[in-house]
């Protein structure tokens, strides 16, 4: 069962959610001490955070991501999933985001579907404009930016072999 936790949100986020909690079968927890507030955290069904939403929720994806999640609704090619025991060890996908960005959306799916593939895969989605000094940490001049383990990075929206390329090659470093 997926279960989503939540730091700090906004009334219009808590509204939100308490609407998706009556419509399907997720639970709604209330935590404190995020990392960044607000927060939004996706758990897999062991009760393991896997995918954080930073700042302002981006609605789209991380709607998209409770469907994938809840239902299994990954959009990674059938073809990477017999390279994915190549992760061996811990990888964390931070996608920077703007909520004007059309091509976020799809950034942020292809990280969350990785993620639900693999349970060394987490997540961090980050709302720019909600963290700029964090954003100006990461160099971020433009969004979608992806960055791995802290070591790789690319901008744009990439199909499933470079993105999956990019996780190989911050494994690897």
């Amino acid at each position: 069962m997926v279960k989503i936790l939540v730091c700090n949100s906004s009334k219009r986020i808590d509204i939100l959610l308490e609407e998706l909690r009556r419509q399907t079968d997720i639970q709604l927890e209330k935590y404190e001490g995020c990392k960044y507030s607000p927060a939004t955290a996706i758990t897999d069904d062991k009760g393991v955070a896997r995918i954080v939403f930073y700042g302002e929720l981006k609605l789209d994806a991380f709607l998209e991501s409770v469907k994938i999640f809840q239902k299994g609704n990954y959009q990674v090619s059938d073809r990477i999933l017999d390279f994915l025991d190549m992760i061996d060890r811990e990888v964390n996908i931070k996608v920077f985001t703007a909520q004007s960005c059309g091509w976020c959306f799809p950034a942020v799916i292809k990280a969350v579907s990785f993620a639900y593939l693999s349970e060394k895969i987490k997540v961090e989605v980050l709302d720019c404009y909600s963290f700029p000094e964090l954003a100006t940490s990461y160099n971020i001049i433009t969004v979608p930016k992806t960055v791995i383990n802290d070591r790789v990075e690319f901008i744009g929206s990439k199909d499933d072999n470079e993105f999956f390329g990019y996780i190989i090659k911050a494994v690897r470093e």
